[in-house]
């Protein structure tokens, strides 16, 4: 049934894909940005939906009352698409930092475009996080959310990486704080893997993190994200309680 419901799945969303891109392309252009945002955007929540119905995904959100009034920067953890069309609609309107390749894909990325996302070049760092600074500032100015995987990629499940100084450097700047959000998404969309296993995703919601200090900010997000993600990955918490038995002294 796994199988069935995955290629069903991926089935419907590339037909409602190049359907909606397509319709999307032919209607945006005209159409001011927030209903532009609106409009695209409705395929996005169709996924969410789509996934819960066709594979079991469902989703629980904590913390939803530390979300501020007006927008900030919001720093998540990356490990699957799943969040991607999650916090588009969380957050709207906003302006996703995202890898330059994004853009190219037929159809998803041409209309992920006229999203006017923050589009670098991951190869020429120096550039982007210059980008980022100067784009976010802008969107943020336009009353918009700012959403930035600071880890750079998708990272598997159980596993960390240090977190890139782009979106902290950026809220500092702009004078806003950092919003930290984890999830465990990977658990059930895994990237690396063809399948979806039905489940429910966790997503935690952090409070705000002021950025008086880039370096006492990112240690702080790093420190939370890290301990929360421990907290709601079932994966984690298994590896965690090996380590500790293996740590355990033997008894005589």
């Amino acid at each position: 049934m796994i199988v069935l419901r995955t290629f069903l799945f991926y089935f419907v969303m590339n037909i409602s894909v190049v359907l909606w891109a397509t319709f999307c392309l032919m209607v945006c252009p005209f159409l001011p940005f927030e209903h532009r945002f609106f409009l695209i955007t409705r395929w996005s929540s169709f996924m969410i939906h789509w996934a819960k119905w066709c594979c079991g995904i469902s989703f629980t959100i904590e913390g939803s009352e530390n979300i501020p009034d007006k927008p900030v920067v919001v720093v998540a953890k990356h490990q699957s698409t799943w969040e991607t069309f999650l916090f588009q609609s969380m957050f709207a309107p906003t302006a996703t930092v995202l890898k330059q390749e994004l853009i190219k894909v037929p159809f998803f990325g041409w209309a992920l475009r006229l999203l006017d996302p923050i589009i670098i070049d991951r190869s020429q760092r120096k550039k982007a996080l210059q980008q980022i600074q100067d784009q976010g500032a802008k969107q943020l100015s336009k009353n918009r959310w700012i959403i930035i995987y600071p880890e750079g990629t998708r990272i598997p499940v159980g596993t960390h990486s240090r977190l890139a100084q782009g979106a902290f450097i950026l809220a500092k700047s702009a004078g806003v704080p950092v919003l930290p959000i984890v999830h465990n998404a990977g658990e059930y969309w895994n990237p690396k893997k063809l399948l979806k296993y039905p489940g429910n995703i966790t997503v935690r919601i952090g409070k705000p993190i002021q950025t008086d200090s880039i370096r006492q900010t990112m240690e702080a997000c790093s420190t939370w994200m890290t301990h929360n993600m421990h907290a709601i990955s079932a994966i984690e918490s298994a590896k965690n309680t090996q380590i500790s038995t293996k740590k355990e002294p033997r008894q005589k």
